[in-house]
Order: structure tokens, then C-alpha cells, then sequence
């Protein structure tokens, strides 16, 4: 059988939640359904869905509320914990398995929690603010070139109008061609036949003359809109590049709303909990950590106090409350 120490720690493997589960939190309507505790020096938080209450970090588990808090169930190991109120703000988790009986004191940082949501909140709020503006200004930029999408659809469908309107009178002026040919053929068999005719063969000579005339003429206005036509792919062309370098632009202002939007969803909230974090580290694990942040590409080869602070934090593990300041408003701005 396990001992107790081995058995407790198997408790915050199951229910211990991450610092970086609350960095997502820019308002204190965040806290609604959400129950914070602390047991044993770690972070237990339970969540209140539309199906009942999950632990994030098994979410497998099986929660039930009690009359006294929570009943915690792993389906797959069976093992039961209840998560109950002593008293006012005084928890404890009590495990029960084929290992045996175990118990951590806990306490309820619902308070605590919302008093350090409402500090930040300001700070938040006016990042976000500013983010809607740019927003706000992405989107104007968007109608505008939809605008000029919209002007430059309608100028090609006059175009196409004016060569759906040439391509029909050319269809009408070969037609009349057709029968013009039909009519020649005519008059041939005629001559053929009516040798003796000589009169009414130099009618139909003259009417041949004419059509031959007018011939002439539908090649001539056949030409034109030949011409006509080749002016026109001309202005089409013109207007296929307007509109591919307007898609490049739209292509461009698209690439800036995906920034800006990740710029919102990833902006950073939960600075302090991290900087805490590194405090407890071990110095390896510390050093490699700041090394991968931002922390140690870009605050710590910036003037001034904060490359300073950074080392110190990064080799001593100490942080003054002037060097805290400085280095949460750096995460802030330029995040993890």
C-alpha cells in the first residue's frame, strides 16, 4: 500500500489547475460559476456548465454537488473524493481508494480571486478598447474596398453588356450574310437555267450587284467590330488588374485582422501568477523558462531597469516590488 504523502500528491495530480487556466479572465462576470481554492499551497478550481460542475484538469472526472460541497468520482480508477466545508471558508478534500484514507485542508480564494480580477480590470479594459478601435478601423477599410469591389463589378458588367450587345449585332449581320449567300446561289441557278432571259438575268444581276455592295459593307462593319472588340479585351484587361490588385489589398487587410484578432484572443492577463511561478522553480528550470520567453529575447537586451530585474529574478530568484511592477507591465504589452 502507498502512504499518505504518495496518496496526496495523487490528489493534486487529479484536480490541481494550471496558471495558465486564468489567463483568459478580463472581467470579475468571469468568476460566475467558478469555485478557486487553494489546498496544500496548490490551486483546485471547479467549473459550473450548462451539464453540471467539471474540474478542467480531469475532465473525465465525475462531479456531484453536495449538500457540504462536491463528490469527485475517477470513473476509470474508481477512486472517490469529497471536496467538503468545515466551516466558513475552511475546506478539505478527503480521498477514499483500495489505497486507503487521505486528507488535505483547503480554502475557499473566491474573495481573493475577484479583489485581483477587479485591480486588473482597468488595465484590461483599456487594452481592449483599444484593440475595438483598431478593429473599428480594419472594418472601415474593409467597406471601403468593397466599395470599390462593388464600382468596379458594375463597370464589367457594362462591359460584358456592351459585348453581349456587339456579339448579337454581328450574329444579325452574319445571318444576314447567310441569306445574302442563300440569294447568290439563287440568282447562279437562275442564270443557269433562264439563258433565254436576258432581261430578267440583268434584274438579278443588278440585285446581285447590290448584295455584292452590301456585302462589302457588313465586311467593313465586321472589321469595325472586330476592332471594336479588340478595344474592348483591352479596357476588360484594364479592369481584371484593377480588380486583382484590389484582392491583393483585401488580401493584405485580411492578414491585419487575423493579427489584430489574435492580438485580442492571446493578450496576456495573468502576469503576477506567472512571475510567482518562476519563483518557485528550480534555478535550471527558471533559467530555461525566461530564456523562452519574451522575458529573455526581448526585455532583457532593453535599457534601463528591466534587464537588471530580469537577472536577478533569472539568478537569485528574487524580485524587489519596484523590479515586479516593471517587469508585469512588460508582460502586459509584449505577453509570455
Amino acid at each position: 500500500m502507498k502512504n499518505f504523502s504518495e496518496l496526496k500528491k495523487l490528489i493534486f495530480v487529479i484536480f490541481t489547475v494550471g496558471a495558465t487556466t486564468t489567463q483568459g479572465m478580463a472581467s470579475e462576470a468571469l468568476l460566475e460559476g467558478v469555485r478557486p481554492f487553494i489546498c496544500n499551497g496548490s490551486a483546485v478550481v471547479l467549473l459550473e456548465t450548462e451539464t453540471g460542475w467539471v474540474n478542467p484538469s480531469d475532465p473525465s472526472a465525475e462531479l456531484t454537488r453536495i449538500k457540504t460541497g462536491w463528490r469527485m468520482e475517477d470513473p476509470l480508477s474508481g477512486q472517490v473524493a469529497y471536496l467538503i466545508e468545515e466551516n466558513r471558508n475552511s475546506w478539505s478534500i478527503e480521498v477514499l481508494s483500495e489505497e486507503g484514507y487521505a486528507k488535505v485542508d483547503c480554502m475557499d480564494i473566491a474573495d481573493s480571486v475577484s479583489d485581483v480580477v477587479t485591480i486588473i480590470k482597468p488595465k484590461l479594459d483599456q487594452n481592449i478598447s483599444q484593440t475595438q478601435e483598431d478593429l473599428n478601423s480594419v472594418t472601415e477599410q474593409l467597406m471601403k474596398s468593397v466599395g470599390e469591389i462593388l464600382e468596379l463589378t458594375s463597370v464589367n458588367d457594362k462591359v460584358l453588356e456592351k459585348l453581349n450587345r456587339t456579339k448579337a449585332t454581328l450574329d444579325a449581320k452574319h445571318n444576314e450574310y447567310i441569306e445574302t449567300q442563300k440569294e447568290l446561289i439563287s440568282v447562279k441557278k437562275q442564270f443557269r437555267d433562264s439563258l433565254s432571259k436576258i432581261s430578267e438575268l440583268k434584274l438579278e444581276n443588278e440585285k446581285v450587284l447590290e448584295n455584292l455592295k452590301e456585302l462589302i459593307s457588313v465586311k467593313k462593319q465586321f472589321r469595325d467590330s472586330l476592332s471594336k472588340i479588340s478595344e474592348l479585351k483591352l479596357e476588360n484587361e484594364k479592369v481584371l488588374e484593377n480588380l486583382n490588385k484590389t484582392k491583393a489589398t483585401l488580401e493584405a487587410k485580411h492578414k491585419e485582422y487575423i493579427a489584430l484578432r489574435s492580438f485580442v484572443t492571446q493578450n496576456p492577463s495573468g502576469a503576477l501568477l506567472v512571475l510567482n511561478e518562476l519563483l518557485t522553480m528550480s534555478p535550471s528550470e527558471r533559467n530555461q523558462a525566461i530564456r523562452k520567453s519574451t522575458l529573455g529575447t526581448k526585455a532583457i537586451n532593453q535599457s534601463g531597469m528591466l534587464p537588471t530585474c530580469v537577472k536577478i529574478l533569472r539568478d537569485k530568484a528574487k524580485m524587489s516590488s519596484g523590479c515586479k511592477d516593471r517587469i508585469t507591465d512588460f508582460l502586459v504589452v509584449e505577453g509570455w
